[in-house]
């Protein structure tokens, strides 16, 4: 058996991208682009940089062979 863990790190370089992917990630309420517009607008002012918002996504491997 083998299990990994890793962290991917990436910009979203774009509004339509990171709108994509607030839409789909799991908020206690579902994310609305005009309901959340003052956040959304906060987000790009206080964690965009010249390659967008960075973040990161953790991934996980797990790989298992029946004997």
């Amino acid at each position: 058996m083998r299990a990994e863990e890793y962290e991917v790190e990436y910009a979203l370089a774009d509004i339509d991208s990171l709108v994509f992917i607030l839409k789909y990630l799991p908020f206690p309420e579902p994310f609305d682009p005009l309901c959340h517009v003052d956040g959304v607008n906060r987000l790009l002012a206080e964690c965009a940089d010249e390659r967008g918002v960075k973040t990161t996504e953790h991934r996980g491997l797990l790989v298992a062979r029946k004997e």
